[in-house]
């Protein structure tokens, strides 16, 4: 028989359950239709909630393929009441619900030189999937015409079956009206869309394809023709009005051509103004779109502009479509990896049309020669007393130190170049109050993990305890030494890029932070992309220079053969002291131990009950603390305030020498830490889905990722996350094999950094024939069993 807790147990969960349903009836109640009438006067139906505002519709509107191409307009009203002024557009943040009907009107704007490079930079990203990301494979472009012709056979038959009076079909209500034309293209038209699909014996069950060739043909519309070839940018000409301030030239497809006195052409000049485009020196053609105007000038945009606009819903007839793209990943996109011809950048990150890598976009040198660690160090002694006091102090230290960040990150990218073609690196740069210095490593440094990680029981792990015994919510913040200071691995250099103090403090004004507020318009979703800063080692400026393929290749097997030959060392010595190469500590593993000591103190306190009067006065705030509560050296390294906290916590930390503190952090680590976090993401609390929430995860236990082959063990049955393990340290071994052929090709110049680099890749992708993939996966097994202790 139950008892009366489990009684009430399930009669709670019964109302909470009847509670969700109820819920979710009002959610799904809260569906709103929304009517907009663009300016070709059609209507366009789209489905929002009760929450969205003007601008949640403007998103929506940007996903359909009937105003995807519109970008400069607002949003007003359609009916409103006699008595009420109509407005000329509606503010982004009012909520659609209040409008009874929901209708609203497109209102077309102005241009200015920035809105019209966004309308022209939207364009082109419209019809880069017919340019950009590749064509169909050969394979699948004949399948492609076996599935044509095998659909125009069947329509031939259909339509002699219907003049002949032959033997007939099935007919049903809905195809009854269809002509054998339309059953024609609607065949083709699945034939393409299982072609694209990916049904090819190049795919996977999942139709994801398995060359690295084929990445982009998710995105690819290449079996598609492309409604224009580019858009030049041209120079202001001479005579031009006042309000002219952008001219382009369109060019068609390469394949069309214009018949003589034809009024649609292959090469189109247009002006952009402020009421929008038109043909140059011919007003009468103006539109407020640029793609009104293609439409009617462009030879062939027409048919296949709308013919791209269809081949999007069909993939995706919830929208999403595949613009603002940038190249985020270590794989370019096909018109990036020309090597005979100029790279060229997807529309969202050209610079061209506006378009940049994301983050904070400096434009008139804002950030030149600002006092960084002034700043910092101003905000970490804002006020602090209360949860709301650290938001906002947070908030703006998070905003500049993503700047700051991303500053960093640019100046080691000017430094890189200036290392490829001048052969060494400027650690200074006019008034730029960032501190650059290049610190270059051998491969077999790199290899070997020398100079990075310190000594296991040296200064910094006795910095990072001490730290981390004293945490606090503040202590990020405050740790200002931390924040000024990136660094940047690139190219197998390392940048490490300080703060300088500089020579006047920060004034009392939040000039940064408010300009940072200012351009921080999407809460952080325009973050800066990493991938941007590449260097393009076939880029056309690079130097010239003949390598020899089978030099490096010897080169590459003989720095892993050493390193190899140190690593087989390495796992001897380890045998009789298990304590050799054993990961640093991190700050957050001692935060995390004194969190544990205390809610063991508690729970002890807790099963006692009342504590036993004691001679011994209860320890308060304001409780005096002296040298002799502290362990031998504590008072000397951790300030009074945090000392008297960690005193009057008496869990007994503050009684341990320093040795000692380091010894038992240790032990928990090896003891409690590791199973702490493998219990957490076997009970669910913590689910790591990839390498990066799997890093962060351990991180903030305060888990090197040298533990990874530990944390595999203690896995068990989880094993998602033994896959994860696995393919980390994988990763991560090949990482730094990455970087140490880079340095070792560094000096001969980039092709021979490509060569190198395609080198390793083949030996670690490619099949079996490599000569240097046997030494190339012993290499990495030995070093997952030194550095990740598997």
């Amino acid at each position: 028989m139950p008892s009366k807790s489990s009684k009430h147990h399930h009669k709670k969960q019964g109302k909470h359950s009847k509670k969700s349903k109820d819920e979710a009836k009002e959610v799904a109640a809260q569906v709103v239709d929304v009517f907009v009438t663009i300016p070709s006067q059609r209507r366009v139906e789209l489905q929002g909630i009760a929450t969205d505002t003007v601008a949640d519709i403007r998103l929506l509107l940007g996903q359909h393929v009937a105003t995807c191409h519109l970008t400069n307009f607002g949003l007003r009203a359609a009916q409103l009441d006699e008595e009420e002024q109509q407005p000329e557009h509606l503010e982004e943040s009012f909520e659609i619900v209040n409008l009874k009907p929901c209708e609203l009107v497109i209102v077309e704007r102005d241009y200015n030189y920035d809105s019209a490079q966004q309308h022209v930079r939207r364009m082109l990203d419209l019809v880069s999937p017919t340019l950009k990301f590749g064509r169909v494979s050969a394979l699948e472009e004949d399948k492609l015409n076996e599935a044509r012709a095998a659909a125009e056979q069947q329509a031939a038959n259909l339509t002699s079956q219907a003049t002949s009076g032959g033997p007939k079909l099935p007919r049903d209500k809905k195809t009854d009206d269809k002509s054998a034309e339309e059953l024609a293209k609607a065949a083709v038209a699945a034939a393409q869309a299982e072609t694209v699909v990916g049904t090819s014996d190049d795919c996977d069950l999942h139709g994801i394809p398995v060359y690295l060739e084929h990445f982009y043909s998710f995105f690819s519309m290449g079996h598609l023709e492309a409604p224009l070839a580019r858009i030049d940018l041209l120079d202001t000409p001479e005579g031009c009005a006042a309000d002219e301030f952008l001219f382009l030239e369109v060019h068609a497809s390469d394949d069309l051509e214009a018949a003589s006195g034809a009024e649609l052409v292959t090469k189109l000049q247009v002006t952009c103004c402020e009421a929008g485009f038109f043909a140059y020196n011919n007003r009468s053609t103006m539109q407020h779109s640029l793609a009104a105007l293609l439409r009617c000038h462009l030879l062939g945009f027409k048919q296949r502009y709308s013919s791209l606009l269809a081949a999007f819903s069909e993939r995706n007839p919830f929208g999403n479509l595949p613009y603002a793209l940038r190249s985020n990943t270590w794989v370019l996109p096909p018109c990036m990896g020309d090597v005979h011809a100029a790279a060229e950048q997807l529309p969202a990150e050209s610079g061209v049309w506006g378009g940049s890598g994301g983050g904070f976009k400096e434009e008139k040198g804002e950030f030149n020669g600002y006092a960084w660690r002034a700043t910092m160090e101003a905000l970490a002694e804002l006020e602090d007393g209360t949860q709301d006091a650290r938001a906002v102090r947070d908030r703006r230290l998070h905003l500049v130190h993503n700047c700051f960040v991303e500053c960093c990150a640019r100046r080691a990218r000017k430094a890189l170049s200036d290392a490829m073609e001048e052969g060494a690196a400027n650690t200074s740069d006019g008034n730029s109050s960032i501190r650059c210095t290049t610190i270059e490593q051998t491969a077999a440094a790199w290899l070997d993990g020398r100079g990075e990680d310190g000594e296991r029981f040296g200064a910094a792990s006795q910095k990072a305890i001490l730290k981390g015994v004293v945490a606090d919510e503040s202590s990020t913040a405050k740790d200002v030494d931390s924040l000024a200071v990136a660094n940047v691995y690139h190219a197998g250099l390392k940048f490490r890029l300080t703060a300088d103090r500089g020579s006047e403090a920060v004034k009392g004004d939040d000039a940064l932070v408010k300009l940072l507020e200012a351009k921080d318009t999407e809460r952080g979703a325009n973050a800066l992309n990493t991938s941007s800063l590449r260097y393009m080692l076939h880029d056309g400026t690079a130097e010239s220079v003949a390598v020899d393929d089978v030099e490096i290749e010897a080169s590459v097997r003989d720095v892993l053969c050493q390193s190899l030959q140190k690593m087989k060392n390495t796992l001897h010595a380890e045998k009789g002291n298990p304590q050799v190469n054993m990961p640093p500590i991190r700050w957050e593993l001692a935060a995390c131990w004194v969190q544990r000591l205390t809610e063991q103190k508690e729970e002890q306190t807790a099963s006692k009950g009342k504590p036993a009067a004691s001679k011994k006065a209860p320890m308060t705030e304001t409780t005096p603390v002296t040298v002799n509560d502290a362990g031998e050296g504590l008072a000397d390294v951790i300030e009074e305030k945090a000392l008297g906290r960690l005193v009057r916590s008496d869990i007994g930390i503050h009684r341990k020498t320093k040795d000692e503190l380091i010894q038992a952090a240790v032990e928990y680590y090896d003891s409690t830490s590791l199973a702490r976090l493998v219990d957490d993401f076997s009970s669910l609390e913590l689910s790591p889905v990839d390498g990066r929430t799997l890093t962060d995860f351990m991180h903030t236990r305060g888990l090197n990722m040298r533990s990874l082959g530990h944390v595999a063990k203690c896995a068990g049955e989880l094993e998602h996350v033994k896959t994860l393990c696995l393919m980390e340290m994988v990763s991560r071994s090949v990482k730094r094999a990455l970087w140490a052929v880079m340095s070792l090709a560094r000096p001969k110049g980039p092709r021979a950094i490509a060569s190198a680099i395609a080198c390793t890749l083949n030996a670690f992708l490619g099949n079996a024939e490599n000569k240097l993939q046997p030494v190339f996966r012993e290499w990495v097994r030995t070093y997952a069993k030194v550095r990740k202790h598997q």
